[in-house]
């Protein structure tokens, strides 16, 4: 999946660190400020004198970066520790695009939470939260429904919504799998197909049993 990273600037060596073990997974990282080769920032931060062009420029692509991500991977600080906010704007512009969110540290503000975010203690159970997401295939209707299939629909009717976390956490699944449960819905009608901010519609009717 396309995830994007989210932190300090300062911590851009653990970021890219975590980018190396999430790319072995198979997950690609869309977030252009974190990479090596990016000419966005450096640790000590923009100077006081970058034109304000410049500072523009790296707001909108990491716009584009979060709207085009499946997921936004955040490592936190201390709370009440001195950071410029950045990475808080971030997350609420991922939220409010419905984009599932990952934390990784202690929860710093009472959106983290929310029922959506899912909290990490470390990047260890985060890369085993996302799992592996293989290419996404089209689903064939002849084939057996997938395991938990009923129980996911259950889920997004009840909630008149659905995404992956809402689904691991109700069915203790791994976030692969409630991609692919997901994939299932849309095909079967029961979803629809994400809009531009990647959320989706419970739909009234659909193929609500797996027997």
């Amino acid at each position: 999946m396309k995830i994007y990273l989210a932190g300090r600037v300062s911590k851009r060596p653990i970021l890219q660190a975590w980018a190396a073990l999430l790319e072995q997974d198979g997950h690609e990282i869309v977030s252009r400020w974190s990479k090596r080769d990016s000419d966005h920032i450096s640790v000590d931060g923009l100077s006081p004198r970058a034109a304000d062009a410049e500072r523009e420029r790296f707001a909108r692509e990491d716009i584009e970066d979060i709207r085009a991500c499946d997921c936004m991977l955040s490592l936190m600080e201390e709370p009440r520790s001195n950071g410029r906010g950045g990475r808080h704007v971030e997350f609420g512009f991922g939220l409010a695009l419905g984009k599932p969110q990952v934390i990784v540290g202690e929860r710093e503000t009472v959106f983290h939470h929310l029922q959506q975010v899912y909290h990490c203690d470390d990047i260890d159970q985060a890369r085993r939260l996302l799992g592996h997401r293989p290419e996404r295939e089209t689903v064939d209707l002849s084939t057996a429904m997938p395991q938990h299939y009923d129980a996911a629909v259950a889920v997004a009717r009840q909630h008149r919504r659905v995404y992956p976390t809402l689904l691991q956490r109700h069915l203790g699944i791994a976030y692969s799998n409630a991609l692919q449960l997901i994939d299932h819905l849309e095909a079967r009608g029961v979803v629809s197909a994400p809009d531009d901010k990647g959320c989706r519609e419970v739909l009234a009717q659909g193929e609500g049993d797996g027997k």
